[in-house]
């Protein structure tokens, strides 16, 4: 390189970009983002729904993406050409995001992408919008079916972010919202959405643990009855610290089952929303989410919002 493109770089390149980063960190600090890929028109509804409300809680402004998959073979180049001109036919899923967005005051920015590979589109496009959170959905329409193998997986196993997966098990108004909470900073994050959906849609809050056991009619073959009380205390003061750290305030329950996964769905029968971090922090195999969430999703009625804290 001669010395006057040494120089240029020096005087006008440099500083170019270090204001460019200067300006694209205040711009984060001002207005934190949400990043809301959106893909199939039957989730996009409940997607937005939980969307807006945590932008208007968090005053942040949504970023919505559209990652039009071609296959490997087919040039990107003509992957957009043929968008374009089915965009000039017909309104697009981005175009009414946007409007829903809007309508709901929220600000909002969207871009559609053509890429081979989506789950790579969105985290290229979470790189340079540094946001927040990532919100996406997974149908999961067949029986006992997971989110591996999806678009969500691949963002889910390499954002460096939040991450937050919805079920829409049919959500629509939200009353009461269930969250079961194990140690760690998935539950953390779980209650923190969970505060600001509650705040935004007037609905309630319960945080709930599983205490494992065979419960009171078995309390003479495993524990007496004093002793199961305690442990059900001991679960409840879980709870009740798992909230103060989170500062949220929310009802609490403890529930003592053999079955983690199936006391949660007892539970959740009065509920309309179920928020749940990560398997890890139930001491199941971790998978992404896990086992977990995964038959919490599959056999609730209520939807499931599934959240992997970056932390």
């Amino acid at each position: 390189m001669g010395a006057s493109n040494v120089l240029w770089h020096q005087k006008v390149i440099e500083p170019l970009v270090t204001r460019a980063e200067d300006y694209k960190a205040t711009r984060r600090k001002a207005f934190p983002v949400i990043l809301l890929p959106l893909a199939n028109p039957e989730t996009e509804r409940s997607l937005l729904t939980v969307g807006t409300a945590l932008a208007k809680a968090r005053r942040a402004k949504l970023h919505l993406t559209h990652v039009v998959s071609v296959p490997v073979q087919t040039p990107l180049e003509a992957g957009r050409m043929e968008f374009e001109q089915r965009r000039v036919e017909q309104e697009t899923i981005l175009d009414v995001a946007s409007r829903h967005a809007t309508e709901k005051g929220i600000r909002a920015r969207a871009n559609t992408l053509v890429a081979h590979n989506v789950p790579s589109a969105i985290l290229s496009v979470a790189d340079m919008e540094q946001p927040d959170l990532i919100l996406m959905g997974w149908t999961g329409e067949v029986r006992n079916s997971t989110i591996r193998g999806t678009n969500a997986a691949g963002v889910v196993k390499l954002a460096n972010r939040n991450v937050l997966v919805l079920k829409d098990n049919g959500l629509n108004k939200v009353h009461r919202i269930l969250v079961p909470i194990g140690s760690g900073p998935h539950s953390k994050l779980g209650l923190r959405v969970a505060n600001f959906l509650a705040t935004q849609w007037g609905a309630t809050v319960t945080a709930m643990t599983v205490q494992v056991g065979q419960g009171y009619s078995a309390a003479k073959s495993e524990f007496d009855h004093e002793s199961l009380q305690f442990f059900q205390g001991l679960a409840e003061e879980f709870v009740r610290d798992s909230l103060r750290e989170a500062g949220v305030t929310a009802e609490i329950s403890a529930v003592i089952d053999t079955d983690v996964s199936n006391a949660i769905l007892k539970v959740s029968v009065d509920y309309d929303l179920i928020i749940i971090g990560a398997s890890n922090e139930w001491g199941f195999r971790q998978w992404l989410f896990g086992s977990l969430p995964d038959k919490v999703a599959n056999n609730a009625s209520a939807s499931v919002l599934m959240v992997r804290s970056r932390a």
